[in-house]
């Protein structure tokens, strides 16, 4: 299961702006066909994509230079984290009609890739067709700041600050967003009171009603930044502080569920299981409708090898999801195997072809059998977040090697997943939990 490691704006910017100009916004000559692209793009918005995909498909079968339905269609794509397709249609939409929208769109896609070049390419192309395009100037940033060119991210976030239009609650949240960026860089300048400043700035200017988007993480890096001013390490790979930083944030407000989450996932990680459950049942009291609390607990309690209690805390997770649950499917796939009620096959072989995210297909058949383990492994060195999903799968290796009957195979991976210090995934506690059941000695030094 992975976590986000670019900057918060650049993480999410796609899924709040989408990727495409409603048709309604462009101009066009009246025409069947594009009064079928406006009402697929009308679906599309309503979330019915099903329906917009059966027009889109009729329009492009057609009439192929139609430069908007392509680029509908790779939004649908998008949503359904189809990458490769969805780059297909850009391509063809961008060659048909070059816009701005597609091009930031493409470069997001590029840059997950670590395709850098490209994803600059794009977004100097994009800066050409529309120079006061505020998110041209954002994602360039979030660009500079993963290659640690901290003053040239500052200046574009500065401007991406200076171009945001409107007044309307969305301009709010965009503000927002970059100040959290701007932040980050300027913390990684040591310029602490500047990054306090922005942290401040975020909160009070962030609508009410889209204070659920930036959760605690304002207040979280305010408190990260005063405790970096005084000489300490708050990254977030130092549990001591930042087990400080969530406690002074639950201080100023106790109803806080994501800081009591946050807190309890430290003290798991830190072999706290107890102090960790107790943590996120104050989460619960807070967040009942919070499905992905019930698989923390599910995960402590497999940890303590209370495998009914995790069972019973997956199926909750499972239950309550609005959305497919693929890692709460597997986990408790994997546990009903282990305890001899089921296979991971019979569990999840029906459901693996409608998972959205590739990744997710791939670990999907990798454990029913229909892919193998070095392909996998090979899958998952693309693109970015690279070194949590060979942590992922290293687990899942493990496992499946565990489950039948190859010990040996399985520790193997099992020490690779855990050594593999810097990926804070779940996969990596199940893994150093497994090889203390198999008796392993190795892993009292590990962090």
């Amino acid at each position: 299961m992975k976590f986000p490691t670019l900057p918060l704006s650049f993480a999410i910017s796609l899924a709040l702006s989408g990727c495409t100009t409603p048709p309604a916004a462009q101009k066009f000559q009246p025409s069947d066909h594009e009064t079928i692209v406006t009402a697929a793009g009308e679906k599309v918005l309503r979330g019915d994509y099903a329906g917009a995909l059966i027009d889109l498909n009729r329009v492009i079968a057609a009439n192929p230079q139609n430069a908007s339905a392509y680029s509908w269609r790779a939004g649908i794509h998008l949503r359904k984290q189809n990458f490769d397709e969805a780059l297909r249609d850009l391509d063809t939409s961008l060659g048909l009609r070059p816009s701005a929208g597609n091009l930031l769109t493409r470069a997001q896609i590029k840059s997950d890739r670590n395709d850098r070049d490209g994803a600059l390419a794009d977004i100097e192309a994009a800066l050409k067709i529309d120079p006061n395009k505020s998110l041209a100037y954002k994602l360039r940033g979030a660009m500079r700041f993963s290659q640690a060119d901290y003053s040239e991210a500052v200046r574009d976030f500065d401007e991406a600050l200076r171009l945001v239009s409107g007044t309307d609650d969305h301009a709010g949240l965009d503000s927002a967003l970059i100040l959290l960026d701007r932040g980050r860089a300027k913390e990684m300048q040591t310029n602490y009171d500047g990054a306090i400043d922005d942290y401040t700035r975020a909160v009070e200017i962030c609508p009410e009603k889209f204070r659920i988007v930036l959760g605690n993480t304002p207040q979280v890096r305010r408190e990260q930044a005063l405790l970096l001013k005084q000489g300490k390490n708050a990254t977030p790979a130092s549990m001591p502080y930042m087990h400080e930083v969530y406690t002074k944030v639950l201080k100023s407000k106790p109803t806080d569920w994501s800081a009591w989450q946050q807190r309890g996932k430290i003290k798991v990680r830190a072999g706290d299981m107890r102090g960790g459950l107790d943590d996120y049942a104050n989460a619960l009291k807070y967040a009942p409708a919070d499905t992905s609390l019930y698989q923390d607990i599910g995960i402590a309690h497999q940890i303590l090898g209370e495998l009914q209690e995790a069972l019973n805390a997956y199926d909750k997770h499972i239950a309550s999801a609005r959305e497919e649950p693929v890692y709460g499917r597997i986990f408790r796939a994997l546990l009903l195997e282990q305890m001899g009620r089921s296979t991971v096959r019979h569990e999840i072989a029906g459901r693996v072809s409608s998972w959205q995210g590739t990744w997710e297909k791939s670990l999907g058949h990798f454990l029913i059998g229909s892919m193998p383990s070095d392909e996998l492994l090979q899958l998952a060195a693309v693109g970015q977040q690279s070194r949590l999903k060979e942590c992922e799968a290293l687990y899942y290796i493990g496992i499946r090697h565990l489950l039948d009957g190859d010990k040996v195979a399985a520790k193997t991976a099992f020490e690779r997943c855990v050594k593999m210090t810097d990926a804070r995934v779940s996969e990596r506690l199940l893994a150093r939990a497994a090889l203390v059941n198999l008796g392993s000695t190795e892993t009292t030094s590990l962090p």
